[in-house]
């Protein structure tokens, strides 16, 4: 039993919303494990500056990088106040469009509208605009998915928003894509994630183990998947076929596929150029988006395949 009030306890006397001693301490527990998993360790560090070294070294990419110095060179010189152009991106390095040195919510999403997404595929966070997007109708997605069989399990579930920094960290860091994300941008994603704005999807077995997932964006009715992972062979597309039910049943008009998850979704995906995806971004950013995305809804059991006929024996 405490003696005297605390201050904290006698601002709550007059003023509606302030958070309890629980609500402080799971925050604060929150915060404390949300840096946990994205801390840039000293084993992350080298992997990233590996990674930026083999990618520079490809022959490829060397005949990129004259442009690609030349534009960092003269960002850190002019250190521009507005974003940059999303037609201005270079042929090469993923679009390149300059340094993302403002990473708040309010700044993500008004890149995302305007076509730019975050990404540190050669070092420092910065912004792209790639010259070819890769896009998919919800719908569509789904019925070409469940048309081929799926290694998958009908005990598994997907859930959604429940394990936000596993889900996170593992897309990010432990994925089949071919970036590594820094400690600075997980966490860019996980406060869009507090504001709402950004979603994960976990696939789990029968254990209750994630062995798969992802996470995207939504502007408008267009949901950009920036990662995804699995432990287990078939986890990825049986979280992309619920996610996509998902999306279809919210009005979404399109997905993208960002080079983080290139390789969910197989050929389900077809090519848009940047000028028609910029176009359909501004169409369906205005559009409301019906039936709000509720965080933690209640697990889906994984859809199950279509059963086969058996084949008769020839006699």
């Amino acid at each position: 039993m405490r003696s005297r009030p605390r201050l904290g306890d006698i601002g709550a006397l007059f003023s509606e919303g302030v958070e309890t001693d629980e609500e402080y301490h799971a925050r604060e527990a929150r915060r404390q494990g949300r840096v946990n998993a994205f801390r840039d360790t000293a084993a992350l560090r080298a992997r990233l500056a590996l990674a930026a070294v083999l990618r520079l070294l490809k022959p490829r990419r060397l005949g990129q990088l004259p442009p690609t110095l030349d534009l960092i060179m003269r960002e850190k010189l002019v250190r521009p106040s507005q974003l940059p152009d999303p037609r201005a991106g270079l042929s090469c390095a993923e679009g390149l469009t300059g340094l993302a040195d403002d990473l708040t919510p309010e700044t993500m999403m008004r890149a995302y509208a305007n076509g730019l997404s975050p990404s540190a595929c050669l070092g420092p966070v910065a912004w792209h605009s790639r010259d070819t997007r890769y896009v998919a109708l919800p719908t569509d997605v789904a019925r070409q998915i469940r048309a081929h069989p799926r290694p998958g399990q009908p005990e598994w579930s997907v859930s959604f928003d429940r394990d936000v920094e596993a889900t996170l960290a593992a897309s990010g860091r432990t994925g089949k894509n071919a970036t590594l994300m820094p400690q600075r941008l997980l966490e860019a994603f996980g406060a869009l994630f507090d504001c709402g704005l950004a979603h994960t999807f976990e696939v789990r077995d029968e254990h209750g183990r994630l062995i798969g997932g992802g996470f995207g964006v939504a502007i408008g009715r267009v949901f950009v998947i920036e990662g995804a992972f699995e432990k287990v062979a078939g986890a990825g597309r049986v979280g992309l076929v619920v996610l996509m039910g998902r999306l279809r049943d919210r009005n979404f008009a399109l997905v993208e596929r960002a080079p983080g998850a290139a390789w969910l979704g197989g050929d389900a995906f077809f090519a848009m150029s940047r000028n028609d995806y910029l176009e359909n971004v501004r169409r369906h950013l205005a559009d409301d988006v019906p039936n709000g995305w509720r965080t933690g809804e209640d697990d889906v059991h994984a859809p199950r395949e279509p059963r086969r006929r058996a084949t008769p024996k020839a006699a």
